[in-house]
């Protein structure tokens, strides 16, 4: 099972009036198998606090057109022939009744990942809400702005724990 273990928020101002922000996580990867649920052309899994997404209506050309092999809640297989990924957004429009995921970032890859809202909300992250898809509240970048420990690249940094 994937445990989130660590948030870091970097943020920087890109002008008088923008700020860009990134949630960072590092995560305890514990094995943990993933079953994917349907809705529409949409489907979800969880493991832990980690979400995964994919949209896939057609064989296509996602991931180069390779195949993914996913297997759904009722145990049965099914191969996606180049899923599209899709976002958290779209997830949560889709799949209201279930825990929010919120789109953030890996310590190790660099790349996107989806962690559940509540698992964030652990560390003490608020968000607010926007068209389905949860971010950071303005207060809350703020104290990392104010925060004058900086990163490699001049960006912020607050550690959440």
């Amino acid at each position: 099972m994937n445990i989130l273990t660590k948030v870091l928020i970097r943020a920087r101002k890109n002008g008088p009036n923008h700020t860009h922000s990134q949630i960072r996580v590092a995560l305890s990867e514990r094995g943990g198998e993933w079953l994917y649920e349907k809705r529409g052309n949409l489907y979800r899994a969880e493991n832990g606090d980690v979400g995964a997404f994919y949209y896939y209506d057609k064989p296509g050309s996602g991931y180069n057109g390779s195949k993914r092999q996913i297997k759904m809640t009722d145990g049965s297989i099914v191969d996606l022939v180049g899923p599209m990924s899709s976002n958290a957004g779209a997830i949560n429009k889709a799949f209201a009744d279930r825990e929010p995921l919120v789109e953030c970032v890996t310590d190790y890859l660099s790349c996107r990942i989806s962690i559940r809202k509540d698992a964030l909300e652990k560390f003490g992250l608020q968000f607010m809400l926007n068209d389905n898809s949860y971010f950071l509240t303005d207060e809350l970048i703020r104290s990392v702005l104010d925060n004058n420990t900086l990163d490699e690249y001049g960006n912020h940094i607050k550690e959440f724990s």
